[in-house]
């Protein structure tokens, strides 16, 4: 039996390298500035992206793969064993799109799709598990029993400079609660059961950012820990050095997000992602 491919879409986030060692497939969002549609990592980088977010007065528009777009990717991928794991079907209809895909797949196709409940660098490290355990010759049984084990350690904690492109997006689920009610807040929100939930806020960024700390500690012992951005690339550098005295054996990746985070969140957002032991 072939060793399986593993396959995700452009809201995971990874650590440098990650995807070249583990032989990760991608499969783009698309992101639409006005008529200008592009997919996500191929034809705008994040840079660009978050350079044309502060200077849109409109937010952009996200929309998921088409399932001739993840089918194309099984394909190319050359290997009927597949183990798909995508952002939360309740974030997203990508994984809808998959399910299709895998429909039309042709019938020598082993295709397991699973859903994360989350996004960001939570789905990287999925994907990532996902791919170490293929490289060892794992069966997509396993694959898939182990991920779903892991899907629930996941923990993912962020602080915005502001709720209004939350609000903008219609992603804010329960964090509605606080628009409006205290001006300049710097809330911090998690990803829970796969949507935006609100944890807690401040009155300034820095206590914000401690509080997130001091909660993502209390979770527990981590196999994985990693620092998240919007455009916050020093703020996330600074965040990541305090991590690491906590975390002093552990490499603690700062990566920038992307599209769907950054529509969402907005520049100005930092976070805290770990996957329990």
């Amino acid at each position: 039996m072939s060793r399986a491919v593993v396959v995700t879409d452009s809201t995971a986030d990874f650590p440098a390298g990650a995807l070249d060692n583990h032989r990760i497939k991608v499969v783009p969002l698309y992101v639409r500035f006005g008529k200008n549609e592009r997919r996500d990592g191929k034809d705008i980088s994040r840079d660009e992206f978050f350079a044309k977010l502060r200077k849109s007065k409109v937010l952009p528009q996200i929309s998921q793969p088409t399932p001739d777009d993840i089918l194309e990717v099984y394909k190319k991928a050359g290997n009927p064993n597949v183990f798909g794991v995508h952002i939360s079907s309740e974030l997203s209809g990508t994984l809808q799109s998959a399910n299709r895909a895998k429909e039309a797949a042709l019938h020598n196709f082993d295709i397991r799709l699973v859903d994360s409940r989350t996004l960001s660098l939570g789905l990287g490290f999925l994907a990532m598990a996902a791919a170490e355990m293929a490289e060892k010759g794992e069966s997509l049984d396993i694959i898939e029993t182990e991920i779903n084990r892991m899907i629930p350690k996941i923990r993912l904690y962020g602080v915005l400079d502001t709720l209004h492109y939350l609000e903008k997006g219609g992603r804010i689920g329960k964090v509605s609660a606080w628009i409006g009610s205290v001006l300049n807040i710097k809330p911090i929100i998690q990803i829970k059961d796969g949507v935006v939930a609100p944890v807690v806020r401040e009155r300034n960024k820095q206590k914000a950012v401690s509080k997130m700390i001091e909660i993502f500690e209390s979770e527990g012992e981590m196999a994985r820990v990693g620092v998240i951005h919007a455009a916050a690339e020093e703020e996330a550098k600074e965040l990541a050095g305090v991590l690491q005295k906590l975390y002093p054996r552990m490499d603690i990746p700062v990566v920038q997000t992307g599209t769907v985070i950054g529509t969402h969140s907005g520049p100005g957002l930092v976070g805290i992602c770990g996957l329990l032991k």
